[in-house]
């Protein structure tokens, strides 16, 4: 299945130097500017902004297998092989804009 994924669904350059990891890393930043404007300016002003793009990142890099229970990864990948990669970007807004209230209720992020 991942073979597919990569073959088939993910465009071609998805994994060679990382090229379209990163820029759909930029895109989804792009998107939570737009859809999240409040969590983004959060966490821009509590200097975080940058470490989001290490959990971006890891999800886009894994389709959402790291940090995530195995029912959501497999729902994910479902939806990813109906309707094609924009999955990944509507699974990561998702994501953040589930945690959001979570996520402004802190301060340092662990970062003392």
């Amino acid at each position: 299945m991942f073979t597919q994924l990569i073959e088939e669904i993910l465009p071609l350059n998805y994994y060679s130097e990382l090229a379209g990891v990163i820029t759909d890393c930029t895109l989804l930043n792009i998107l939570i500017e737009k859809y999240l404007p409040d969590l983004q300016e959060y966490l821009t002003l509590i200097g975080f902004d940058i470490s989001l793009n290490n959990f971006i990142h890891k999800w886009l890099v894994s389709i959402f297998i790291q940090n995530f229970n195995d029912s959501f990864s497999i729902k994910i990948w479902d939806f990813l092989f109906l309707e094609g990669s924009i999955v990944l970007f509507k699974a990561g807004i998702a994501v953040l804009k589930s945690l959001k209230s979570e996520i402004m209720l802190n301060r340092n992020f662990g970062n003392e």
